[in-house]
């Protein structure tokens, strides 16, 4: 038997794959196909990473919905070796993640990825398991199901639903807090800071934001000229982000109104059961709502939706947060 070594994907192959579609930062430095269904990947973490500054500003980590986009663009590369690059992969849920170690600037990502051929007919999608580490520690377990198409993907992005006056919008126009008071509340600054405004708020059980997006935004700096519908995607990474962002905000509203101790910041620990309906694109305004399942000693429970106007973009099964002092991060 002839053994084949890895095939390293190229560094020109990695940046493609950047300008392939809207990415939050490059979240993977190189990449190995070990065979058809694994996949290894690296990535070293900077300070200047693309949003990296805005979260958190005063104790930098790489954030965990980064972790995901990191596995996301690892198995990216998988598809289109197995595939050919007019193949793509389209997240479709996040089963289970579970975050047990911190990322700072300094530190190296590797990881892992696993996938099996799951769906109707055994070939339109791969679940994939992903293991991450900070060198002898786990950083992340990460099971995720992506959907494998086809197609440049260049058409024009769907518009709105014209008949109805909710479609593209983010809910009331009226703003029960406005960006100002949620730069006070939560830890994260531009360009990590994903809520707009505060539209519903029912202390301290659900809250209801909104999150704008633009053309501007730094996800879509690298992207080709010509890019497509697909392309144009919001990630799937900065989705969840944003979602989790409105449960910080009511967590830490009701943490100050009881007159808990400060210094402490909200972590994302463990996520299931994520389901992705539709894509987003620029001049969409999301309204997430977020319902706090159950209070702890030290983490809630959160559960919630995504919508579009009155079109479901994601579901949220359950999110695990945990409050945790600066100094115990790492």
């Amino acid at each position: 038997m002839t053994l084949v070594a890895p095939s390293p994907v190229p560094s020109a192959a990695i940046e493609a794959g950047r300008r392939a579609r809207a990415v939050p930062l490059p979240a993977v430095d190189s990449c190995t196909v070990l065979s058809a269904t694994e996949v290894t990947a690296h990535k070293l973490i900077r300070a200047d990473d693309p949003y990296m500054e805005g979260h958190y500003p005063d104790f930098t980590i790489y954030p965990g919905a980064f972790v995901i986009e990191s596995v996301y663009q690892a198995v990216l590369h998988l598809v289109w070796e197995q595939h050919g690059t007019h193949a793509f992969a389209e997240p479709l849920r996040i089963t289970h993640v579970r975050f047990l170690a911190a990322l700072r600037p300094g530190d190296r990502l590797d990881l892992h990825c696993v996938a099996r051929a799951v769906g109707p007919d055994g070939a339109d999608e791969l679940e994939v398991t992903a293991d991450c580490r900070r060198g002898d520690v786990r950083a992340a377990k990460v099971t995720m199901t992506f959907r494998i198409t086809s197609g440049t993907g260049t058409g024009a992005v769907p518009a709105a639903d014209a008949g109805d006056p909710a479609a593209g919008s983010g809910g009331p126009a009226t703003a029960l807090l406005e960006h100002a008071e949620i730069r006070g509340t939560i830890p994260h600054a531009h360009p990590m800071l994903l809520v707009d405004r505060v539209l519903d708020l029912a202390p301290y059980d659900r809250i209801v934001t909104s999150k704008a997006v633009t053309g501007s935004e730094p996800c879509y700096a690298l992207l080709a000229p010509g890019a497509g519908e697909r392309a144009l995607r919001y990630p799937p990474s900065l989705l969840v982000e944003s979602w989790g962002q409105g449960g910080a905000l009511l967590w830490l509203r009701r943490e100050r109104a009881t007159a808990q101790p400060g210094g402490s910041a909200p972590i994302l620990a463990a996520v299931r059961d994520i389901i992705f309906h539709r894509g987003v694109h620029p001049g969409d305004t999301l309204r997430h709502t977020v319902r706090i399942d159950q209070y702890m000693a030290a983490g809630v429970i959160m559960s919630g939706e995504i919508h579009r106007g009155d079109e479901l973009v994601a579901e949220i099964g359950q999110a695990l947060a945990v409050l945790r002092p600066s100094g115990e991060l790492f």
